[in-house]
């Protein structure tokens, strides 16, 4: 991130190995209708499909792209601190590869962001209009659809590396905790992508639930609940039953089992029930 910011926003879109949906998500960010000064800084974590040369797609007079490398190692939480790095907005605004952002997007972000920048979480088509919360804990916003003031992410040392996943919920917490306002943006909004295979989505969710543990160990001295003992065992009760209805009840299963089994494993590894 530069000393001195010269442009009023930064999108920062981190993929990898998107080639099939990130051109999607490029047109839609191009189609943004904010009359700030703005620029996409567009950042390769190591994609072997291609997908860095889905830049090239890049037509929004005015605007520039700025292709980035990150191929140090994976992870999301690196990619995106690599973009921010090289940013020269006051706002940077974060979105993924696999997402399509709406009409007024960007210009929700900067709107909610105001004269007292900070952090801002956005909405998602189809889920309830508010932030997510955690356990009734703090709520955060999800880094496929958050800003955050350029110099408030600097002194903060951006998001934690050593965290693959759930590094947007630390780093909600984190400013927070710290003083900085989370503000919701409902008009930001962003229509999520779905993985396609139920074996990535227990993957993912697996990964989720490791970080929960990983997180909790860290906030707890402070106030983070532990997750409700009794409940996580009704709900290992349910799972032994795989449903065989539709789509969407196979993936609620590959979701809650996902997030079990990583919290259970990270559990036996740190040897901290929160399951």
């Amino acid at each position: 991130m530069t000393a001195l910011a010269a442009l009023d926003a930064s999108v920062i879109l981190a993929v990898r190995n998107a080639v099939s949906t990130v051109g999607a998500q490029l047109a839609a960010i191009a189609a943004q209708e904010f009359e700030g000064s703005w620029e996409v800084v567009f950042v390769d974590n190591g994609s072997t499909d291609g997908t860095a040369a889905v830049a090239s797609s890049w037509d929004r007079p005015g605007v520039p792209l700025y292709p980035v490398s990150a191929d140090a190692g994976p992870g999301a939480a690196y990619a995106k601190n690599v973009g921010a790095a090289v940013a020269r907005g006051r706002i940077l605004v974060f979105c993924d590869g696999d997402d399509v952002v709406q009409p007024g997007w960007l210009a929700a972000h900067v709107r909610a962001q105001g004269a007292a920048a900070g952090l801002v979480g956005g909405a998602f088509v189809g889920r309830p209009p508010v932030l997510p919360g955690y356990l009734d804990w703090m709520p955060f916003a999800d880094s496929a659809n958050l800003s955050v003031a350029a110099d408030v992410f600097l002194v903060a040392g951006g998001f934690d590396e050593g965290l693959r996943y759930s590094s947007d919920r630390e780093l909600s917490w984190r400013l927070q905790l710290a003083g900085t306002a989370l503000r919701f943006a409902p008009d930001a909004l962003v229509a999520k992508g779905e993985r396609a295979r139920l074996r990535s989505v227990v993957r993912q969710n697996l990964r989720w639930g490791w970080a929960d543990v990983v997180i909790y160990r860290r906030y707890r001295s402070v106030g983070q609940p532990r997750a409700d003992t009794g409940h996580a065992l009704r709900q290992w009760r349910g799972l032994l039953r795989r449903p065989a209805g539709d789509d969407e009840s196979r993936r609620a299963w590959a979701r809650e089992a996902g997030r079990r089994i990583g919290r259970l494993l990270a559990s036996i590894r740190y040897r901290t029930l929160f399951l």
